[in-house]
């Protein structure tokens, strides 16, 4: 449980702060003709798709990434709601 909590955390960390997505934009714009890495960049600035993958990938187990990036899409509606 603790580690899922880690994964949660190292992940929003990851997709909200500004040094991290700023370079990731900058490598979306230098590979705009490399199709696959522009999608797997993508997928580093969701918050639901970096904590499926990365739980995925520690844990190999199907049913804690989905509930991991089912906490995470919660989170973020709230995140959304408390902003408007």
């Amino acid at each position: 449980m603790m580690i899922l909590i880690q994964i949660l955390l190292l992940t929003w960390f990851l997709t909200h702060f500004e040094p991290i997505i700023n370079g990731i934009a900058v490598l979306t714009i230098k590979a705009a003709k490399n199709k696959p890495l522009i999608i797997l960049l993508g997928a580093l600035v969701c918050w639901e798709c970096l904590s499926f993958w990365t739980t995925f990938i520690v844990t190999q187990d199907i049913f804690q990434a989905v509930s991991v990036a089912f906490v995470a899409n919660f989170i973020g509606l709230i995140e959304d709601k408390l902003d408007a």
